[in-house]
């Protein structure tokens, strides 16, 4: 992940003569045996799930759980962190906690697509017999998101200091984090990111002799839709990806299209290498599944028998095509 590099927002704090929320050089706290258990942070869902042949928008929500009141919550310093070439943040909704707890000082509420962050700190400001306490479980924000490829992802929380939660002064108690100070002090908590899984689905419809078949990819990559070259018995098409990333590809071929009398009898080459795929087949389908790491690849799935519009030729002469094939447009792709 690139490296960030946020301005620090202690000089806003500093103009609250109260208190101060995130103290320089602070390190994460932790709690004595006596204390309850600091809260979590998560993003819900945990994990986002989508398939279809559009990329979608999407909420996420950042929560609170297990908020004891003994934490006396005075504030936070949030920083989600995303790949910008995947997804794009479009807007930030408050959810219910921020009104009901009156955390209406705005320290920072920025969305900044270009190094792929959302920055969200605000803190409570009110006379101390005028505040409530925070407790529970509650929804701080939402953040909808728009998928810009299909991949596979994280959205993760930044748990460095100075970033955390923040508690009121309580000089009253000895026992760490307070330590009898007067000032404001980081409150332990954990985070939990969430996980992004954006799979393309797509029915490729062939017409061949006037009759439709439906080859179905499913993939963490852009698929194009397969073409069919007499007199040659394959499938050709393209998918690309998230570089450094794993892609995959699961190939539904319907057996009235292509088949073969044994599984072991399929082909596929990527790039014009031959490669190990899973296959398994039921009555109607053979499901043809392969990984590569991602970029741009040139997939071609071979079978020995095709709808009869297309003549049978040796499985030698078959392969010597389609890797002299593929082995051209991957030179081109290099050379671009």
């Amino acid at each position: 992940m690139q490296k960030i590099t946020f301005k620090y927002t202690l000089t806003m704090l500093l103009i609250l003569a109260s208190m101060l929320i995130f103290a320089r050089g602070a390190v994460k706290a932790e709690t004595s045996p006596q204390q309850p258990n600091g809260p979590v942070l998560k993003l819900s869902p945990e994990t986002y799930n989508y398939k279809g042949g559009s990329l979608p928008i999407f909420n996420m929500n950042v929560t609170i759980v297990n908020l004891d009141p003994y934490w006396d919550l005075a504030g936070f310093d949030i920083i989600l962190t995303f790949n910008k070439t995947f997804i794009k943040a479009l807007n930030i909704t408050e959810g219910p906690f921020i009104e009901t707890y009156n955390f209406t000082y705005i320290i920072k509420r920025e969305i900044n697509n270009t190094e792929g962050y959302v920055w969200l700190a605000y803190m409570q400001l009110m006379p101390p017999e005028e505040r409530p306490t925070p407790y529970g479980n509650w929804t701080l924000f939402t953040i909808t998101f728009s998928a810009e490829m299909y991949c596979q992802q994280k959205i993760k929380f930044i748990t460095e200091m100075p970033r955390g939660l923040a508690g009121f002064p309580h000089p009253e108690r000895s026992e760490p984090p307070y330590n009898n100070s007067e000032s404001a002090v980081p409150i332990p908590y954990t985070a939990e990111d969430a996980n992004i899984n954006v799979i393309e689905l797509k029915q490729h419809v062939l017409t061949v002799d006037n009759v439709n078949y439906t080859v179905v990819t499913e993939s963490n990559s852009t698929v194009s839709t397969p073409t069919v070259n007499a007199p040659i018995p394959a499938l050709m098409f393209t998918t690309s990806g998230l570089d450094g990333t794993v892609g995959y590809c699961n190939v539904t071929v319907p057996k009235n299209f292509m088949w073969t009398a044994t599984v072991g009898d399929w082909m596929v080459l990527v790039d014009g290498q031959q490669v190990q795929p899973q296959i398994s087949e039921d009555n109607v389908n053979t499901y043809i599944y392969l990984t590569y790491n991602q970029s741009t690849h040139y997939i071609t799935i071979i079978t020995t028998s095709i709808v009869p519009e297309f003549s049978n030729i040796p499985s030698m002469l078959i392969i010597l095509l389609l890797s002299a094939t593929a082995l051209i447009a991957f030179k081109t792709k290099k050379n671009i």
